[in-house]
């Protein structure tokens, strides 16, 4: 399980919010109650419960989710679940050398001679990066890369800032290496948070669009760390070191866990979070985005870790008022480490009533919702 150091910082993102409404999703297990609080309308519901469920992409083409489950198993164990069914199958292994894998990357079109919906993940130990076909078969695509063995992430460049290579991010060291097409990496940068190496994880590379800020046209990293700092690489290979605004991350620290982008909207949306709680770890999707204020394709959805629990924002830079604006969509207390998010189409319709109850298996899941 990953821990996170626990820092002193200032602020309440709640009260950054204009809130047209609030939703709260209360879950009580044997382990105790705990509490989903959703912002300007949003529903939050169970969607699924993935054992050791960890770091997860969506395959759009075979309309699956691909994860890391039964997390802490080495060598690293992979599944899929299929959108429509739920229907959770092993997918494959890895040969890394610790359970220590972390963000991985689904093609959304062919690269490199693998088909769209081939998945690519960062081996924790050995300094390897895998693919797996669409059927299942892995294959080592790349060796020599840094390793410290900890966790480790690989991003497919998909707007082309850096030919469309994969991006590796090793915390163990600090390294940023980008690797081709033909599975050759060359390091990129050596990042540090001060006097210290820094620990990057969530990695995403950003196109033109002036909602992107100073940020355009770059790769922006955050760290496995409770620390506001967070960076970003431009192709010339400048190195860039920011500040998140004050109260993103809570008074009892956070780290900044997960970079995407919204695609094209459609009502059919939803926000899916893992919530890794050992093997009652849990997807939790979020519906109704309609009353998110501004929300336009390719905004940022940000996955925030924290202490057992997580935020969840959307976040855009608003060039006439020359500021990055933050809404708070969800927050999980308590529920487990959020450790992804992403966007993928809805699996039912969703309902709006004022209470509903689920049961699944020893869970019960009460609905509670109001507006102010």
């Amino acid at each position: 399980m990953k821990m996170l150091q626990l820092d002193s910082l200032r602020g309440d993102a709640r009260s950054r919010g204009r809130l047209a409404g609030v939703a709260s999703l209360a879950l009580l297990s044997c382990l105790g109650s705990a509490t989903i609080t959703t912002f300007y309308g949003i529903n939050a519901s169970l969607y699924t419960t993935v054992n050791g469920g960890m770091k997860m992409g969506y395959d759009a083409g075979n309309d699956r989710f691909v994860v890391q489950y039964q997390y802490g198993s080495t060598p690293p164990q992979y599944a899929t679940i299929q959108r429509t069914t739920k229907a959770l199958s092993h997918f494959a292994q890895t040969g890394g050398a610790t359970y220590k894998e972390t963000l991985l990357s689904v093609l959304p079109t062919s690269w490199a001679g693998f088909s769209a919906g081939t998945t690519f993940v960062a081996g924790g130990g050995g300094g390897s990066v895998y693919a797996i076909t669409p059927g299942g078969t892995v294959s080592t695509f790349a060796t020599g890369l840094p390793s410290g063995l900890e966790y480790t992430t690989v991003h497919w460049d998909q707007v082309g800032v850096f030919n469309h290579d994969l991006l590796y991010a090793d915390e163990g060291t600090g390294q940023i290496w980008r690797i081709n097409s033909s599975g050759v990496g060359t390091p990129m940068a050596v990042l540090r948070d001060g006097p210290q190496l820094a620990r990057p994880e969530p990695v995403i590379v950003l196109g033109s669009n002036p909602r992107y800020g100073n940020l355009q046209n770059q790769a922006v990293i955050g760290q496995n760390a409770a620390t506001n700092t967070f960076f970003s690489i431009d192709s010339a290979l400048n190195v860039y070191t920011h500040t998140l605004p004050a109260g993103i991350l809570p008074t009892n620290g956070g780290s900044l866990d997960c970079l995407r982008v919204f695609p094209v909207l459609n009502p059919n949306l939803l926000i899916y979070a893992m919530l890794y709680n050992g093997s009652a770890s849990q997807m939790i999707e979020l519906s109704n985005l309609s009353g998110v204020p501004n929300l336009q394709s390719g905004d940022l959805l940000i996955g925030v870790e924290t202490l057992f629990g997580g935020r969840v924002y959307h976040s855009y830079y608003d060039t006439t008022a020359n500021q990055w604006n933050w809404n708070l969509l969800a927050e999980f207390q308590n529920e487990g480490f959020l450790e992804n998010v992403l966007v993928a189409p809805t699996s039912v319709p969703v309902p709006e009533p004022a209470t509903m109850a689920l049961a699944v298996g020893s869970l019960v899941v009460a609905v509670r919702r109001r507006r102010r």
